[in-house]
């Protein structure tokens, strides 16, 4: 480590038995021979370069006089160990904050009055320039001394201050100048427990509102129980389970199969959760913006620290950061609720599920940043292992690098399926979180912390290196970085709600189930993971080629690969899915739209096989004006809808109605003035819903939009996606397309003119297919559309777009 001319005495840091005899030499009950000092232990540090050094450690001390431990004195502790803080500073400050009188001394005969313990918990240091506090004395979190006293708690909480007395409370954590964190049991062995956390920065009320907020749109978190503004403090209800943290550190599930990986999956998707939340809504007025330039600013800053801190003269970790944080300003920035500290010690696991904790951080940010974070912790912990030497060592840093790689596979797996810009970003954010947590060996004390430090700044390299290959795999001009392709087998978690998910990205087991099904030639090459909504479904792609072929003795070339889906539901549906298919399927023309071929259902592992349909989506086309496509489109529609397909399902005006009612409160949650008018746009389609003999009951898609039509180079037009077909009014497929072209417009103003040009063709062409059409109809359906869709992209949009789809439902309602 460096010298620093401004604190002479840095070394003493490192070294508990200087410290000790340095507290022995200023701290009064030792200087009068009342205490021992036995020992200090460091174990956390926090340096800032020629200003001062936070030392937070463990004090061992005995009686003088011949007393033990445990044997008070008059006016001591019973107890011989505590938490201490040792701050070194420079330009002689100690002095100053350890004068008498002044605002430390006024807070340990504070925290003597309250406790009732000793007075002396403070000192200065004057033989190394510091200052001495002992717990819960912290001159920058005042409040901790009064958090502490159970008759202060028992107020913040809103219990009568005489049952103070059945309060435990228990300094679990401390940050010296940061934060306190005290765990309450109101009785003694009773399992009802409470987490009080107290900042030295004023934000209770702004984190007592985030926890309320995430509550009441039921994030897994726990439950708000007192806000106490005038101590900073807020008081959270204990949630049972352990830290996903604990299960790192087991030797098992290195290949996803157990119980680590069930919760990290779950944790990814808890925190996706978190991030689907409208970054408009009112819990995020409260929030802090977090940019790329504070991201880039934060990364500089590590690498400058690094490099003042290593005894190398070479600003390696600087230049790093450098490339990092450029590469930061050129990448997509988009603004979403992020957790800003999310790693495994803030997910909680247990019988009642995950629970994320922590929200110190919050911000509207880049959710690529929570990401990266996740799993840089996970990947600075292998860097750290691989610095150790020995046998048993090196097997512990391997089990920590096959753990990282796993958890890395999930997050891709998870966030890939509904973010695939977060996944893109993944190995920038992970390089850039591992350059930041690069300095946590030195701040935790580890003995070899140079080199486990040189380790992580080697780790972000790479991951950085990974990010560089994905952005040179970019097509020319093109802006947006060529996805490697996937593994034959992908790496996928398991998900408890979709327990065969393995099976259906297995290409043997697929190749098996197709050899059952009567396709005793073909052969499955590769399984890719197309769109994963964890808990609820998963589409699967297969590459599928003839063994016919590869045994043919003519030298012949080799067909091109087919291509099959696979479609694994959590529900029962699989079965129902698969029969929609199959009526729609054999109902059509030969002239009429192309469908998915159904290939068959496996039972056992309950995955729907449907053939591929030729083409690419409609979107950019229809976008562009193409009114020639959007006749067809209209006329193909048309066709599916005049089908005699006998399908289960109904679908009534009720139906259509029934899920409104929670999109429209969302809607008020995020912007009151959008949200009454969403109330009185859903009163108006309430009043105004078709009668039962206007709505007919014909073959219907139920969730057609512009990238579920498929139009292929010979112009036909095809139809995916048919999960929800049901048999319906055709006019409510006719209001969710024109529905999507609005919202398309919306996005886009530039090209409405040539959206409605292409919205008014798809109708005219619909309605010359079917005459029995009621224009009504149609345009009540397309405002029901509107008013789901003003929620639906809420997150993503913000409220200039809520309130332009539901200004469009209310004209189409008159």
């Amino acid at each position: 480590m460096k010298p620093d001319p401004a604190l002479p005495c840095l070394p003493a840091v490192f070294d508990g038995d200087a410290l000790a005899e340095a507290i022995a030499g200023g701290w009064a009950p030792a200087v009068i021979g009342d205490m021992v000092v036995e020992r200090f232990t460091p174990s956390r540090v926090r340096y800032k370069p020629g200003a001062s050094c936070v030392v937070r450690g463990e004090l061992r001390y005995r009686f003088g006089g011949g007393r033990e431990i445990g044997e008070a004195a008059d006016g001591g502790d019973a107890d011989g160990t505590t938490w201490a803080t040792v701050t070194l500073y420079a330009d002689g400050r100690a002095t100053t904050v350890a004068r008498p009188g002044g605002r430390l001394s006024r807070l340990a005969e504070r925290a003597h009055e309250l406790h009732g313990d000793r007075a002396d918990r403070f000192a200065h240091l004057a033989s190394i320039g510091a200052v001495l506090q002992l717990a819960p004395v912290d001159r920058k979190v005042p409040w901790l001394v009064e958090a502490m006293a159970p008759g202060v708690m028992a107020r913040a909480l809103g219990q009568d201050p005489a049952t103070a007395g059945d309060l435990a409370i228990e300094l679990v954590r401390h940050v010296p100048e940061r934060k306190g964190v005290l765990r309450i049991v109101r009785s003694p062995g009773s399992g009802d427990a409470a987490y009080a956390k107290i900042h030295s920065r004023r934000d209770a009320a702004r984190l007592g509102n985030l926890q309320r907020a995430l509550q009441a749109r039921n994030l897994p978190v726990g439950a708000l129980l007192a806000v106490d503004e005038a101590r900073h403090m807020t008081v959270v209800a204990a949630v049972p389970g352990r830290t996903l943290r604990e299960l790192r550190d087991t030797d098992v599930d290195i290949d996803g199969s157990g119980d680590r990986s069930v919760w990290t999956s779950a944790a990814v998707a808890a925190v996706g959760r978190l991030h689907a939340l409208p970054a408009t809504c009112r819990v995020a007025s409260t929030l802090t913006r977090c940019s790329a330039d504070d991201v880039a600013g934060a990364v500089r800053a590590a690498g400058a620290y690094i490099d003042a801190l290593l005894p190398s003269s070479s600003p390696i970790a600087g230049r790093l950061a450098e490339r990092i944080a450029a590469a930061i300003a050129v990448s997509p920035w988009r603004a979403r609720i992020v957790h800003g500290d999310w790693y495994d010690r803030q997910v909680l696991v247990g019988d009642d599920g995950v629970f994320l904790i922590d929200f110190d951080d919050a911000a509207i940010g880049e959710p690529a940043f929570d990401h990266g974070t996740f799993v840089a912790h996970y990947g600075a912990w292998a860097a750290a292992a691989s610095v150790a030497t020995g046998a048993a060592e090196h097997g512990a840093a391997r089990r920590a690098q096959a753990t990282t790689d796993a958890v890395r596979d999930i997050v891709r797996t998870l966030v890939g399926a509904t973010d695939p810009t977060a996944v893109r970003l993944l190995p920038l954010y992970e390089a850039a979180a591992l350059l930041r947590l690069a300095i946590h060996p030195f701040r935790r004390l580890d003995p070899h912390w140079p080199t486990a430090v040189a380790a992580i700044v080697a780790a972000a390299e790479a991951r950085f290196v990974e990010h560089g290959r994905s952005r040179l795999a970019m097509p020319s001009g093109s802006a947006v970085p060529r996805v490697a392709p996937p593994p034959p087998v992908p790496l996928v978690p398991a998900d408890p709600t979709l327990p065969t998910l393995a099976l259906a990205i297995s290409p043997s087991h697929i190749t098996a189930a197709l050899r059952n099904l009567g396709q005793g030639e073909t052969h499955v090459t590769t399984a890719r993971v197309v769109r994963y909504k964890p808990g609820r479904r998963c589409l699967v792609e297969y590459a599928v080629t003839s063994d016919r072929a590869a045994s043919d003795s003519f030298a012949v070339p080799a067909p091109m690969p087919t291509v099959l889906y696979g479609k694994i539901f959590a529900s029962a549906r699989g079965a129902r899915v698969l029969a929609a298919h199959a009526h729609l399927h054999a109902a059509q023309h030969p002239d009429g739209p192309q469908l998915p071929e159904p290939v068959g259902y496996l039972d056992e592992s309950r995955i729907v096989l449907l053939g591929a349909v030729p083409g690419v989506p409609v979107t950019s086309r229809l976008c562009a004006g193409d009114v020639a496509l959007a006749a067809r489109i209209g006329t193909a529609l048309g066709a599916l809808h005049a089908s005699p397909a006998p399908l289960e399902r109904r679908h009534d005006p009720a139906d259509e109605l029934a899920p409104l009612t929670a999109r429209v409160a969302r809607l008020l949650a995020a912007d009151e003035r959008v949200g009454r008018r969403a109330q009185v746009a859903l009163a108006r389609l309430e009043a105004a819903a078709p009668r039962p003999r206007d709505w007919r009951h014909q073959p219907v898609h139920r969730d057609l939009h512009p990238e579920q039509v498929l139009v292929a180079p010979d112009g036909r037009i095809g139809f995916v996606d048919l999960d929800d077909a049901s048999l319906s009014e055709p006019a409510l497929d006719v209001g969710n397309f024109v529905a999507h072209m609005v919202w398309l417009g919306c996005r886009a103003p530039a090209g409405t003119a040539r959206l409605r040009a292409a919205a008014l063709a798809f109708k005219r062409a619909h309605a010359a297919m079917d005459r029995r059409i009621d224009p009504a109809v149609r345009r009540w359906c397309e405002a029901a559309a509107l008013l789901r869709l003003a929620d639906v992209h809420l997150a993503a949009g913000g409220v200039p777009l809520a309130a332009a789809l539901v200004t469009a439902c209310g004209a189409r309602l008159g």
